[in-house]
């Protein structure tokens, strides 16, 4: 098994760092909410998922080492 640093995510809620804890120890995942059915897909629509996949790849790559 690995060993890795905390990491540590800023709630956009209270301002401040926290320490993320999974509530797997062995898994995290990445929800995001679906696409923007009620008008036409724009560049901004599409911010939310570019951000999760350059999360889900940057730590992936980071805890392959």
């Amino acid at each position: 098994m690995f060993s890795v640093a905390d990491i540590y995510l800023t709630n956009s809620l209270s301002r401040k760092k926290e320490k993320f804890e999974s509530i797997n120890p062995q898994k995290a995942g990445v929800y995001t909410c679906g696409p923007t059915v009620y008008d036409f897909a724009s560049i901004g629509n599409f911010r939310t998922y570019l951000a999760a996949d350059v999360l889900v790849r940057t730590q992936a790559q980071w805890l392959r080492g």
